[in-house]
């Protein structure tokens, strides 16, 4: 696997997995992998006093240090003005990254 697996800051596992919806019963190593997809496929953003840098991936926002770690998360923000995924790349990186469905 060519992308490095972003990791979850103690309680943003849980958080992910009550929060943003179909991941309910979601494995620590797929939510590794679609927040790595969802990173690479999000719109990169002012990190408003925060160390690392802020995605925007639709209503989800999160900030992700330096080490690859997820630092903070909020799945009720604004979306990007215009915002829409090239599908295109999702599915390409849904293959690179062993995502199935």
């Amino acid at each position: 696997m060519k992308h490095k697996l972003l990791k979850f800051k103690k309680g943003l596992y849980e958080f992910y997995k009550e929060e943003v919806s179909g991941n309910k019963n979601i494995s620590l190593d797929l939510a590794r992998k679609k927040m790595t997809r969802n990173m690479l496929l999000s719109e990169k953003a002012n990190s408003e006093n925060h160390r690392g840098q802020k995605y925007k991936y639709g209503s989800l926002h999160f900030i992700v240090n330096q080490g690859g770690v997820i630092t903070w998360m909020n799945n009720s923000c604004f979306p990007p003005r215009k915002w829409s995924i090239d599908k295109d790349k999702y599915k390409q990186l849904n293959k690179e990254l062993l995502i199935k469905g």
